[in-house]
């Protein structure tokens, strides 16, 4: 990992700027990327800027340090991306996630804590990890006629399934 001063552990996105992560012979990590005296893990930081991650098929993206600041991150690709830690996105800003037909694999629930997530047609949102919780997103939006897929848990023995709930609902047929 890597360690910045005050933002962007590993990259910071310049206000209106825009970068792109791309996953194309071989896998990507972020891991113990750091901020600041307390060394608080951060990979990402975004000033009011685009990210855009792609992942080729067979190949992976992974984010294991918080994501913070505001903008928006593009997924696409044929690939998996994964949000693995349990803080990576705590709403720590105005971060809209727009999954266009990629597969957004969330390792656990809480990582897009009111967050606002946009899925396109033949996307896929993985948030199945063996264990019932729910993921509260700030907002929902799925595009006209789209079909998106989700995978959750559900346990046949409780009844119990996963849950997404949203405070705002866009789209849809």
């Amino acid at each position: 990992g890597r360690h910045a001063g005050e933002h962007g552990g590993a990259i910071y996105v310049d206000k209106n700027a825009e970068a792109d992560i791309m996953a194309l012979k071989k896998n990507v990590t972020f891991k113990n990327n750091t901020v600041g005296p307390n060394n608080k893990l951060e990979a990402i930081y975004l000033d009011d800027a685009t990210l855009k991650l792609y992942a080729n098929k067979s190949r992976k993206i992974t984010i294991n340090d918080d994501i913070e600041g505001s903008g928006k991150i593009y997924l696409s690709g044929a690939g998996k991306i994964y949000i693995s830690n349990e803080t990576a996105l705590r709403q720590k800003g105005d971060i809209e996630f727009i999954n266009d037909a990629a597969v957004l694999v969330i390792g656990n629930e809480l990582s897009l804590v009111y967050a606002d997530l946009q899925l396109a047609n033949g996307s896929t949102t993985n948030i199945a990890n063996n264990r019932i919780n729910t993921l509260s997103l700030k907002t929902l939006t799925i595009e006209k006629n789209a079909i998106a897929n989700v995978a959750l848990d559900a346990s046949l023995k409780t009844g119990e399934t996963d849950k997404v709930t949203a405070q705002n609902f866009e789209g849809g047929r």
